[in-house]
């Protein structure tokens, strides 16, 4: 008898097996549908995450998804009609076909197997060469006359350091929006993606009226902190075939940027009365406002950098961007080191959290980050000297942290003033035992020979400077 019972056991355990691999093209049928149908609204950045959010867990969990009773489902009850609990979905929308619906019956009837469980093949990064060929590909395909109309808007980096495919897709949906709200043409017309993975987007200015009123592009270009001179021939090609300085922009800083005053202002070209306002407005058919997604994507951009988020924003798989920081004298000196500093786990989470750069250091860097990474010294072309010590004070090392045998590097973001000053000290590491304040509190009696450009003494933001502890 217990012999028959671990031979039933195992028949069962090898079915079950055999039955995932047989039921991963179902889920992945579904998962097409609510990618083409509901994502938008209803994905992990949709408009109506409150409503419903279509991710497995959370469709199984709020019971919205009943396995094997999809009579008994919400989600599946609701594509045939209203209900008492709201109207059919998908709202104010043509209905599902039938064979979609069907599709989601059968899933849901099979137990509605897990799509988030499908192996996934495994992403090739795409190197800046690459996306720059790509762009040419397409650029050199249109007529000659239509170049100069040609823009491009890229999440290329998104794409290389890992974002979610609803990430991604949540961005094409906002960038499209943006795009639209930015023009008083009242015709919708969407950026055209031209390459495979669908992280470059093509716009014509003429669809926008961007190419009339006032230099709209001209504009963007103007406030762009990651528009720095590649050493590639292609890109210079590219500068000249579309007869602009900057043929492409990243979506996510497009996205934080221009729904935002004072760029969103100069774009659109606001007229000064309310009148005008008005009168504009009636032409176009009225303009997009914001939205839940987009706030997301904004508070996204703005979150500090990691190291794969930075390395994949200068075109660098990590590994290879930690290892120029290390050889790089001059990526260290613009404060990179904390991007190597060992992760500590988070107790809630018990994820490693590694070292992270604000967006606005980086921002006021990433010119000389470029450089040095194309063998060059951006600040030195530019005539500014960094500063140095004039009188360094040695930090104390912390009794506590010498009890506790702690070791490690602090991390020090500050202002120097025009005067040699320290100010506005902020630690970007928190090693604890005292060790970022013994740091500044040393830094607070120390001065410094200020920055210089063209001979003349400069306050210098974003200065890092950092100090080892060891026993």
């Amino acid at each position: 008898m217990k012999t028959y019972y671990i031979i039933t056991c195992l028949l069962i355990l090898i079915l079950s097996q055999q039955m995932a691999p047989a039921q991963q093209p179902l889920a992945q049928q579904v998962l097409t549908i609510f990618q083409e149908h509901c994502l938008d609204c209803h994905g992990e950045f949709g408009s109506y995450t409150d409503a419903l959010l279509i991710k497995h867990a959370n469709l199984i969990v709020d019971r919205a998804v009943i396995p094997k009773q999809p009579d008994a489902s919400e989600l599946y009850l609701r594509l045939l009609g209203d209900t008492d609990t709201g109207s059919q979905m998908p709202l104010r929308q043509e209905p599902l076909d039938p064979e979609a619906i069907a599709t989601i019956r059968q899933w849901i009837a099979a137990g509605a197997p897990d799509w988030e469980a499908i192996p996934q093949p495994e992403r090739r990064f795409i190197t800046t060469d690459a996306m720059l060929q790509t762009i040419y590909t397409h650029v050199t395909s249109l007529t000659t006359f239509d170049r100069s109309f040609a823009r491009y808007f890229t999440v290329t980096h998104l794409y290389n350091a890992g974002a979610t495919d609803d990430n991604l897709r949540a961005y094409r949906n906002v960038l499209s929006k943006l795009v639209n709200s930015l023009s008083w043409d009242a015709e919708i017309i969407k950026p055209t993606s031209i390459d495979p993975e669908q992280t470059i987007f093509y716009i014509d200015l003429r669809h926008y009226a961007w190419d009339s009123k006032g230099d709209k592009w001209y504009k963007i270009e103007q406030a762009y902190p990651y528009g720095v001179q590649l050493n590639s021939s292609t890109y210079t090609t590219l500068c000249k075939e579309t007869d602009c300085d900057l043929p492409f922009v990243r979506a996510d800083w497009f996205i934080a940027t221009a729904s935002l005053p004072p760029l969103y202002h100069e774009i659109l070209g606001l007229p000064e009365t309310d009148k005008e306002l008005e009168t504009q407005l009636e032409e176009a058919g009225g303009v997009f406002g914001g939205s839940e997604p987009m706030q997301k994507l904004v508070k996204q951009f703005e979150e500090p950098l990691d190291a794969t988020h930075a390395a994949a924003e200068v075109g660098l798989e990590t590994e290879d961007f930690l290892k120029e920081i290390r050889e790089n004298r001059t990526l260290r000196k613009a404060g990179l080191l904390v991007l190597m500093v060992k992760p500590v786990i988070n107790p809630d989470t018990l994820e490693p959290q590694y070292g992270t750069v604000k967006r606005d250091a980086w921002e006021s860097q990433f010119a000389e980050i470029v450089a040095a990474l194309q063998g060059q010294v951006i600040s030195e072309a530019l005539g500014i000297t960094k500063p140095t010590y004039k009188f360094k004070v040695k930090p104390k090392y912390p009794d506590a942290a010498k009890k506790a045998e702690r070791e490690g590097t602090v991390i020090l973001q500050l202002t120097i003033n025009e005067n040699g000053f320290p100010k506005d000290i902020v630690p970007l590491t928190s090693l604890g035992f005292g060790l970022e304040a013994a740091v500044i509190e040393a830094l607070k009696k120390t001065t410094f020979h200020p920055a210089t450009k063209g001979g003349t003494p400069i306050s210098l933001n974003n200065v890092q400077i950092s100090y080892e502890f060891k026993l």
